[in-house]
């Protein structure tokens, strides 16, 4: 019985490590950012998480999307949170809710946060393909109007091309795309330096095991 149970766990380990198509899926990497949504009402953060989270179950197969949005969230936040039930009807009206141009009177000024979500988007689903990134892209322009379409493209590819700047009123700091380089960096080295903490029977082996495909330990 104890054969049989090993046999079986050694077969789901090798499962989860067929479906890992680049090491680099395992980045989980959002740095605790002094974020441009920081400032912002509750109820827009938990719809802007709420639409990167529809966003992950598109784009994101490797990774259990939860985690990855735990990043996005302590950034957010400036804290470490508990990622409550985010807003799931995803009505059509939320990405203009989220996407679209606002203003402010004190200092007057018009901005949008679409190219901060399309920032969030590329670090935390496609760092290391541009294939994906372009996809992902391409849907924010659906919902946007084509006058903004080629800053969008601009964006992209200064990003993937690894620019150190990019347009001020992107609301993109320096700070996000030295992240955003470094994650790149990252992902594009084959040897990575990995440590694995956690108390006595947390589970720190069978994470191993999963990520190697097969059981180590």
């Amino acid at each position: 019985m104890a054969d049989k149970k090993k046999e079986t766990e050694k077969s789901n380990f090798k499962n989860m490590g067929n479906h890992t198509k680049n090491w680099s899926d395992f980045v989980m990497y959002y740095p605790i950012l002094n974020h441009p949504l920081k400032s912002e009402k509750d109820i827009f953060k938990r719809k802007y998480i709420s639409l990167l989270e529809k966003y992950a179950k598109k784009y994101e197969t490797q990774i259990p999307i939860k985690a990855k949005l735990q990043f996005i969230c302590e950034s957010l936040y400036g804290r470490k949170i508990t990622i409550e039930k985010s807003l799931n009807d995803y009505s059509q009206n939320i990405e203009s809710d989220v996407l679209k141009i606002r203003f402010t009177f004190i200092p007057f000024r018009f901005y949008s946060y679409r190219y901060i979500f399309l920032f969030d988007c590329l670090l935390l689903f496609a760092v290391s393909d541009k294939k994906k990134g372009m996809k992902i892209s391409e849907e924010i322009k659906s919902h946007i109007h084509s006058y903004f379409h080629k800053k969008i493209d601009n964006l992209v590819t200064q990003l993937y091309e690894g620019k150190d700047n990019v347009e001020t009123d992107t609301l993109i700091t320096k700070e996000m795309i030295k992240s955003w380089n470094y994650a790149r960096c990252y992902a594009n080295t084959k040897n990575h330096d990995i440590l694995f903490t956690g108390t006595m029977s947390a589970g720190k082996s069978t994470l191993i095991n999963a990520i190697m495909g097969w059981a180590v330990t």
